[in-house]
């Protein structure tokens, strides 16, 4: 919708253009114009507890040009077994 990056623009936007689609929705489905009230609540609630916990990205959670502080372990090489097919196994007995 624009303007929606930071949370004083979100409550301007609650209060103009998201007002107006609620009360459309609600006027075209007949519905209370308290459920419109309680719905928006429930919503700025939801992203008010959404945008608490956010927090900013760290390195590595951002692939760039950057070598990322940790590195994941290397795999550990497993020992290399003889493999013998099952006829020979069986021939051997």
């Amino acid at each position: 919708m624009g303007g929606a990056d930071t949370s004083e623009n979100i409550e301007k936007l609650w209060d103009t253009v998201i007002q107006k689609i609620d009360s459309e929705i609600t006027r075209i489905l007949k519905l209370p114009k308290e459920l419109a009230k309680s719905a928006k609540f429930m919503a700025k609630t939801m992203m008010k507890r959404r945008l608490q916990r956010t927090k900013e990205a760290t390195p590595e959670a951002i692939k760039g040009e950057e070598k990322p502080r940790i590195r994941p372990p290397k795999k550990l090489e497993k020992p290399k077994e003889k493999i013998m097919p099952l006829d020979n196994f069986l021939g051997q007995q």
